[in-house]
């Protein structure tokens, strides 16, 4: 089988241990340019790449699964055997507490395993700057050793998001070969599949929630539903505003696509298939932040709106259409990612239209 993409994407995360004893403190002065080499080597990898994947990954494996018929399954195992170390430093949706793991040490407890303060030390940088514990954080004001950590989790949610939905078309359930093997690498995300127009059968959704124990025993939670927490909301964009935020987007998209645009716009319901927005897909999710901001959206919350773009959106980058991530669209809408080059400006309760965009400025630290 052909892995030679995917051996220079596993490469990328080498450093975490550095990374994390860095962070930490916990280090000989002596080794700190030894340590930093390694993180800041992968680090440039990282900043130079489409979604933190090296160009080909995908296509590699989905090239492995056709080519290698009778032995996917074998394949997909050692995938998955492949993140089992990589995995604990970056795993922050499984449930999981911090606790003294000995004398003057913190540790970090998954199921009942403990790991030490490396472990905790990327799984508070990622909580910090990818989940927005600190308010109004940016990742600028991150160190490289950070920016190094916050990549490696932003290439560890790509892959997988990307790999889930390639393993089903092929026939694959990634939850349940991790539930049979006892080796939990990763939390499938229902909400990003059906983005995707991926739906679980019944069947499926057991086995996404199936609890098991398995090499380092993460604990996943199975929220007890009822019929008010499955509503979704959806946006409704306020009648009086809807003609010039129509005007302002509708040359995004081509023309045979613009109908159902306002369609949506007006009713706040899905597309019958994804409108392609052609431009930078964080343009489009930074006009919604701000409509919803200034209560030109309203009647559903952010979670909804983040949910609307992502089943009803997709956009280009470098000449290929891309579907919006959920993660993604979340720093922006929810979050503090900043559009360079916003599509409107709300000034005194009007929108107006940005005709030229600010130029892109690139800094390398």
């Amino acid at each position: 089988m052909e892995k030679k993409h995917f051996e220079e994407f596993i490469d990328l995360f080498g450093a975490l241990t550095d990374a994390g004893i860095i962070i930490s403190g916990k280090y000989k002065k002596e080794l700190e340019d030894f340590l930093l080499s390694a993180i800041e080597r992968r680090l440039i990898q990282l900043e130079n790449l489409d979604l933190c994947l090296p160009e080909g990954l995908m296509e590699e494996i989905e090239k492995n699964f056709y080519d290698h018929k009778d032995d996917r399954e074998t394949y997909l195992i050692r995938i998955i055997r492949y993140f089992k170390d990589i995995s604990p430093f970056l795993c922050i949706e499984f449930h999981k507490e911090y606790v003294a793991a000995s004398i003057g040490r913190n540790g970090l407890k998954i199921g009942n395993r403990v790991y030490l303060e490396n472990h905790v030390s990327t799984h508070k940088t990622v909580e910090k700057y990818c989940h927005w514990i600190t308010p109004h954080l940016e990742i600028d004001t991150a160190t490289n050793t950070e920016k190094y950590v916050i990549l490696c989790y932003e290439a560890y949610q790509s892959f997988f998001k990307l790999l889930d939905p390639l393993c089903i078309d092929f026939g694959l359930d990634l939850p349940e070969i991790q539930n049979r093997i006892n080796i939990q690498v990763w939390k499938r995300n229902e909400i990003m599949l059906r983005c995707m127009d991926y739906y679980l059968t019944p069947k499926q959704q057991e086995k996404t929630q199936l609890e098991t124990k398995p090499t380092f025993e993460p604990k996943i939670e199975v929220l007890e539903t009822t019929e008010a927490s499955k509503l979704e909301l959806k946006p409704i964009f306020k009648p009086e505003a809807i003609d010039t935020i129509f005007e302002i987007i509708k040359d995004y998209f081509k023309a045979e696509q613009q109908t159902e645009l306002l369609s949506i716009l007006k009713t706040g319901n899905k597309a019958s298939n994804k409108l392609l927005f052609m431009g930078n897909g964080n343009r489009l999710t930074d006009t919604f932040k701000q409509l919803i901001e200034y209560d030109f959206i309203t009647c559903c919350e952010k979670k909804d709106l983040i949910n609307w773009t992502c089943l009803n959106f997709s956009f280009l980058r470098r000449g290929e259409i891309k579907p919006f991530i959920h993660g993604t669209v979340e720093k922006t809408i929810s979050g503090n990612n900043f559009c360079k080059s916003h599509l409107i400006e709300i000034k005194d309760g009007k929108i107006q239209k940005i005709d030229t965009p600010r130029t892109k400025q690139y800094i390398k630290n």
